[in-house]
């Protein structure tokens, strides 16, 4: 997911919750008044996205296992298409080449997950 749509989601959970609440933007309520102890739900869809990540890579007799770490090569011309084991790269703040071996360990990956969803409360 592109930074750009992760502010539009946020941007839009937060009018969400501020419809809920009844509460204004005239009276400029803070993020901790409107969220609570929600977390934005640009970390929830990252945290998830980890989690499946981890699942699809340890199925290793199903094909997503190997689907899933594809990528596509550089070109002369211009940026390498963003794939998902890219963001969930991103998100998770590993590289790309250790984030194989990351996965297959179960403890390591729910680490990392739980840190994926703690890293972007503190945002």
């Amino acid at each position: 997911m592109q930074k750009a749509f992760e502010k539009r989601l946020d941007g839009c959970y937060t009018r969400l919750l501020m419809r809920i609440q009844n509460l204004s933007w005239k009276s400029h309520p803070t993020k901790k008044l409107i969220y609570g102890d929600l977390q934005p739900i640009s970390s929830v869809v990252a945290e998830r996205r980890a989690r499946f990540a981890g699942h699809c890579s340890r199925a290793s007799n199903q094909c997503i296992s190997n689907i899933l770490h594809l990528r596509l090569p550089q070109t002369n011309r211009g940026r390498r298409p963003l794939t998902f084991i890219d963001t969930v790269a991103r998100d998770a703040g590993i590289h790309i080449d250790n984030i194989r071996c990351a996965m297959g360990d179960r403890a390591v990956w729910r680490t990392v997950v739980n840190g994926v969803s703690t890293a972007s409360r503190q945002k």
